[in-house]
């Protein structure tokens, strides 16, 4: 073939997180001292998790490689607070962008 296809598989299930529901991750402001940012969680693995961004400017501040500490997700009364790492981005459309950490 002319082309070459590149096939990801990955070793768990990306769960995506169903429209209506109201979870989100609170990351430190890297801006402000002691602030934190409510960003929507998108979908969440054994692994790993994806928020969203609202702009470019702000998917600058969490550059892939970054470590993001002090991350809290709070789930049914339950609040886990954990420190990750950003892997990468990707564009969704209306200047919306998708983190995975």
């Amino acid at each position: 073939p002319t082309r070459a296809f590149q096939l990801q598989r990955r070793r768990e299930a990306r769960v995506p997180i169903p429209k209506g529901y109201d979870l989100a991750v609170k990351l430190p402001a890297l801006e402000a001292r002691g602030k934190r940012l409510r960003r929507p969680l998108l979908d969440i693995s054994p692994r790993g998790f994806a928020f969203q961004v609202n702009s470019a400017e702000e998917a600058a501040r969490f550059a892939a490689g970054r470590f993001v500490r002090q991350v809290i997700l709070e789930v049914h009364g339950r609040t886990l607070v954990f420190d990750a790492q950003v892997r990468n981005h990707f564009a969704m459309g209306d200047g919306k962008i998708k983190v995975g950490a």
